[in-house]
């Protein structure tokens, strides 16, 4: 896990070297956003660019667990064997986790 936190947070810094966090959101539903001294980060995370940061959560039963890890281990299956023959294709990192319990 660390090194995929260093590894994501050395591609941000790539992306731009200043970066904040801040929380922002309602009383009862807040949000832990990414950006810059000119606001969240939307142009970089909200876009098409082959970036990505994302933490979710869901309510589920166990069968449902069950079936979501399934779910994810096919697409990263799927990906993994994903070739381009264009030569100046870049390599991507991707990472999937499934934990019991909610971040808070």
């Amino acid at each position: 896990m660390e090194r995929m936190a260093v590894f994501g947070a050395a591609q941000l810094l790539a992306q731009q070297p200043n970066w904040g966090l801040w929380l922002s959101g309602t009383e009862e539903y807040g949000s832990l956003e990414i950006g810059d001294e000119a606001g969240p980060a939307t142009a970089l995370f909200g876009s098409e660019a082959p970036i990505m940061f994302t933490i979710a959560s869901s309510r589920l039963s166990r069968p449902q667990a069950e079936e979501l890890k399934r779910r994810m281990l096919r697409l990263v299956a799927e990906c993994s064997v994903w070739k381009s023959a264009d030569e100046e294709a870049s390599e991507y990192t991707f990472s999937l986790m499934l934990v019991k319990g909610g971040v808070a």
